[in-house]
């Protein structure tokens, strides 16, 4: 069972960092350096980080490990639907800065 949910994060992440790659031309940042980190006490969030390129800025958005482990499913549009408006949302307060 951790094993599988490990996978299921695994996944949602790299959804994730690719949704970040896909909007970002919307939004003309570049971003780079995607980091992940567990928050500590909360086990069951999770903070993305990366870099804009062109504008030296951080952006991060957390995620709760369940949306992570949902996003594998690609039938679950309302947990991918939520988190693209968490990555619009972070893209667009780091190109206004």
């Amino acid at each position: 069972m951790a094993i599988e949910s490990t996978e299921d994060t695994a996944v949602g992440k790299h959804w994730v960092e690719e949704t970040v790659k896909r909007l970002a031309g919307e939004y003309n940042v570049s971003p780079t350096e995607f980091t992940w980190r567990e928050d500590f006490p909360a086990p069951y969030i999770v903070t993305f980080s990366f870099t804009a390129e062109n504008t030296k800025r951080t952006g991060s958005i957390e995620f709760r490990v369940r949306q992570l482990e949902d996003c594998r499913n690609l039938g679950n549009r309302p947990v991918r639907a939520t988190m693209e408006e968490q990555i619009r949302e972070a893209l667009q307060a780091l190109r206004k800065g």
